[in-house]
């Protein structure tokens, strides 16, 4: 276990910043959703401008400084577990291609369409990344790469975004034990961390929302905090 002073806590600050105080080689699973939008469209013309790979260069040097603190505090035989969408995939691909030995691709199926025109949209990426020999636990289970939770209905969310605590739960016990240590620096509603709670996991929450940090805290206000 590590002897980080953040441990079980929600700490609220820009995670970058936050991330620095966090030891070497002390998390055993980074599980995060962040904001993986794309950029502001920026032409404003008459004129009809192709666009360009350079125009993601704000969302692909954000994931770049994120991969930097990653690799350092995750352990040797940690993993990278990390949300986007079909836009943000091919960003952060490469990013975590150069940072680890092994890297791949989830599909969280919602099991139902939401928004979108014609092809609505019905799932999202996990972009999974580690060292080649990262520890896994064989419970016996057959796990699917497609991985089919129905999302939080959207009249009980805590968070415009909010994954299902079922979903974390099912990722969480692959990759790591009890007592291991799972960093969420995007908390948002605290699913994550909740998801850790129950399943006798450690955790470090970095939110800089007040609001998400004050909902995320009495989600986990018996006696974690």
């Amino acid at each position: 276990m590590t002897s980080c002073k953040f441990l079980n806590e929600i700490i609220r600050g820009d995670c970058l910043e936050v991330m620095k105080g966090i030891p070497d080689k002390s998390i055993n699973l980074i599980l995060t959703d962040p904001p993986f939008f794309m950029p502001a469209q920026h032409y404003q013309s008459r004129i009809s401008w192709g666009r360009c790979w350079g125009d993601l260069s704000i969302l692909g040097t954000f994931f770049y400084d994120l991969c930097q603190e990653y690799k350092r505090i995750l352990v040797d035989n940690g993993h990278l577990m990390i949300f986007c969408n079909d836009e943000s995939y091919p960003v952060f691909y490469p990013v975590a291609y150069g940072y680890w030995g092994f890297t791949r691709a989830l599909v969280w199926n919602k099991t139902r369409v939401g928004l979108g025109k014609i092809f609505r949209h019905q799932y999202e990426f996990i972009l999974w990344a580690s060292n080649k020999g990262a520890k896994v636990n064989n419970d016996g289970k057959l796990h699917s790469n497609i991985l089919s939770y129905s999302p939080t209905l959207t009249k009980d969310r805590q968070h415009p975004v909010e994954k299902p605590v079922g979903l974390l739960k099912e990722l969480i016990s692959v990759v790591t034990n009890e007592k291991d240590v799972v960093l969420d620096n995007f908390v948002g509603g605290g699913s994550t961390l909740l998801a850790c709670k129950e399943m006798n996991r450690n955790f470090i929450g970095i939110e800089i929302n007040p609001e998400y940090c004050k909902i995320a805290e009495e989600r986990l206000a018996q006696g974690v905090l």
